[in-house]
């Protein structure tokens, strides 16, 4: 064999050994599950806010078909006072990131609803609302996204003007899974960052004193 010969056999193997060594690490690290989309909600972001999802639903997808399979679940009304001492909605441009209130009240909550669920859209907009249950070690349990966002877009408002406003306050009703390791709600807010979406932490409501009598 000749000496050129041994340098390409021997580059060759060293190519095939770290191509090997590539994929098997590719293969063996878990990455962040993003669904793909960058206006979709995704694990990367609740990770970002604390809240891990569980290794055997490692995507958002994952935990919406779980909802759906549920036979019950339970249903939470949540008042929001978000801009406290308003009234009535205000202009959007005049609501500042970190300026929300943290103020959410309880009004309700059902248990052993029948029917599942629900699942919810993923999509995020400016300032969606993302409600995450979850356990006390702060594992999700269950989410929804969209109940409760406070912004009305313009075209939502019977051509009654052409900028978006915000409402100051809003009741909404949440559909989870009855389970019984939720402990707490966290709410979210997502803000535009160029083509994606980041989560801003706005507050929690504790459910842990609030169980059904056994």
């Amino acid at each position: 064999m000749t000496m050129l010969s041994k340098l390409y056999c021997g580059a060759l193997r060293i190519g095939l050994a770290f191509a090997f060594g590539y994929f098997a690490l590719s293969a063996s690290t878990p990455r962040a599950q993003t669904d793909g989309l960058s206006w979709e909600l995704n694990a990367s972001h609740l990770q970002a806010a604390g809240l891990p999802l569980p290794s055997y639903m490692p995507r958002v997808r994952d935990v919406m078909l779980y909802q759906v399979g549920l036979s019950t679940h339970q249903e939470i009304e949540v008042q929001w006072d978000l801009i406290p001492g308003n009234d009535h909605p205000v202009r959007r441009e005049g609501v500042a990131e970190g300026s929300l209130s943290s103020n959410f009240i309880l009004q309700d909550r059902k248990h052993n609803v029948q029917g599942n669920a629900r699942t919810s859209t993923l999509t995020l907009s400016d300032l969606t609302l993302v409600t995450v249950a979850v356990a006390g070690n702060g594992e999700v349990r269950g989410l929804t996204v969209g109940p409760g966002s406070p912004r009305i877009p313009a075209e939502y408002r019977n051509g009654k003007g052409g900028y978006n406003l915000v409402d100051s306050k809003v009741t909404f009703e949440l559909f989870l899974p009855d389970d019984p390791k939720i402990e707490k709600l966290v709410f979210l807010v997502s803000h535009p960052d160029g083509t994606k979406y980041r989560l801003e932490k706005i507050g929690s409501l504790d459910l842990s004193s609030r169980r059904p009598a056994a």
